[in-house]
């Protein structure tokens, strides 16, 4: 998972440095481009994230890490939050003034990291995945910020 996991950073800071060498060049904002859409891609996958564990859950007889919360009430977070990522990304991409949709993608990757410890972080499981997550959410903000500072 952590191999992965840092493999994926390659095109956050990878793009980050290419816009950064092109500073304030038609080239930097097409590589800015490039890091808005994979940006949007990986907010999606972080949602998908709580639909997987809702559907592993509802498959177990008995809830085994659900912090307290009864089956309707994890199932709607879960469900509710995984889709809300996604959503966020597509009005940055769609509706952000240009130059501000990196920025406004890098505080919501930083703000998703966020509410994501807050729902995971009370159930059973999940540590491991966390500091990963906050060390990934951490560098992927980075390349964000670069690139937006760079175009």
């Amino acid at each position: 998972m952590e191999l992965l996991g840092y493999a994926g950073l390659i095109p956050f800071l990878g793009l980050a440095g290419i816009a950064a060498w092109f500073y304030h060049t038609p080239m930097a904002d097409l590589y800015g481009g490039y890091n808005l859409i994979y940006g949007a891609c990986i907010l999606s996958f972080l949602g998908a994230v709580h639909w997987g564990i809702a559907i592993a859950q509802a498959a177990q007889p008995e809830a085994s890490y659900r912090a307290g919360l009864s089956d309707e009430k994890f199932e709607m977070l879960a469900f509710g939050w995984g889709v809300v990522p996604s959503l966020l990304a597509w009005v940055i991409v769609a509706f952000a003034p240009d130059g501000y949709a990196l920025w406004l993608l890098a505080a919501t990757v930083a703000l998703v990291g966020v509410i994501d410890h807050r729902i995971l972080g009370p159930m059973k499981g999940f540590e491991d995945y966390l500091k990963l997550r906050t060390r990934l959410s951490a560098l992927a903000t980075l390349g964000l910020l670069v690139t937006a500072w760079a175009i």
